[in-house]
């Protein structure tokens, strides 16, 4: 499962500009929407995350898209142990010149459908804490850093193929391993990615919660999902005090949509922007990428980054969230 897919060959380019305009969405329409015009927010423990990160999964290459991210006032990078391209990454932040201070690292250990494990690693949900202690290891090493700000479990083991005996007791014997990772200072925060609520309740017993649960969010859905947003996942999340993390905002964005395209010519921004804008008003933070092609990768970071000054009101949040699994 893929945190930062994007459908950047299908972006469309317009004027950019803002209202500066502070928008109260109502619940009903935006959960947790409230800080949406913060460029970051508290995941527990004052670890500050951006709301926007660059993605690196997927087409999205970090060595063409952290260069240009970094140039237009990008802090956080979201990446993972099993897109066996961190030692790219590490290289492009080095490169950067930038201190350790001024960039925020996501990184996920492998977990569900990822990693059957072999004769020198531990299977991905074998239960064992050990394992997931050992990826974001392996994650230090690989990147070249000494702490990361974010650890997630990719996936619940309960996607594992072929099944695993007991799915929940792997799922908390690897969240047992992030937990002694934040003990032991190898990470900031730690939490999930494609968990359910199911998923969710099971880890309640560590007493720790997920600061982070990063979940396919978008407009209209994309991998043969029948819905763009789980809107009792979302309440979920929003009760129990985990931020929601959202991918796939740009592959579920209906860039054609009449409904959409009007939305952001009134705000004088992209159909791209205002998907993204939706995601924050919806109360997460999001990740996107921003392509392998070294022409229109400046442009897409400079359009991710700037959703900050604008806002939708309450009734343009209302018509984008009835496009889910209806757009035209």
């Amino acid at each position: 499962l893929n945190p930062s897919m994007t459908s950047q060959g299908v972006r469309q380019s317009h004027c950019l500009s803002g209202l500066g305009v502070r928008v109260a969405v109502m619940a009903a329409v935006a959960v947790g929407g409230s800080d949406a015009d913060s460029t970051t927010t508290d995941i527990g423990g004052g670890v500050m995350m951006p709301r926007v990160n660059l993605g690196t999964c997927c087409g999205s290459d970090p060595k063409i898209g952290v260069p240009d991210w970094f140039t237009v006032g990008g802090v956080g990078v979201d990446s993972a142990w099993d897109y066996s391209n961190q030692p790219v990454l590490g290289a492009g932040l080095v490169a950067s010149g930038k201190h350790r201070s001024e960039y925020f690292i996501t990184s996920k250990v492998p977990a569900g459908d990822h990693v059957p494990g072999g004769p020198s690693i531990l299977g991905a949900c074998d239960t064992n804490p050990n394992a997931s202690l050992a990826y974001v290891k392996d994650s230090l090493k690989l990147l070249g850093l000494a702490q990361l700000d974010l650890v997630l479990i990719h996936s619940s083991c309960v996607n594992f193929v072929p099944p695993v005996a007991d799915p929940a007791a792997s799922d908390n014997a690897l969240w047992e391993g992030l937990i002694q990772a934040k003990k032991m200072g190898l990470t900031r925060a730690i939490g999930v990615s494609n968990f359910g609520v199911a998923q969710l309740e099971s880890l309640k017993g560590s007493g720790v919660p997920p600061a982070v649960n990063q979940i396919p969010l978008s407009i209209v859905p994309f991998w043969g999902s029948t819905v763009g947003h789980d809107d009792a996942l979302l309440t979920y999340c929003a009760d129990h005090t985990i931020v929601p993390q959202s991918y796939g905002s740009l592959r579920g964005c209906p860039f054609t949509d009449a409904r959409l395209v009007g939305i952001a010519a009134a705000h004088r921004v992209t159909p791209s922007q205002a998907c993204m804008r939706w995601v924050l008003q919806r109360g997460a933070v999001l990740a996107a990428g921003t392509g392998s092609n070294s022409t229109t990768a400046p442009q897409y970071s400079r359009e991710n980054i700037g959703i900050f000054d604008f806002a939708l009101t309450a009734a343009e949040m209302g018509v984008l969230n009835s496009i889910n699994g209806t757009a035209m």
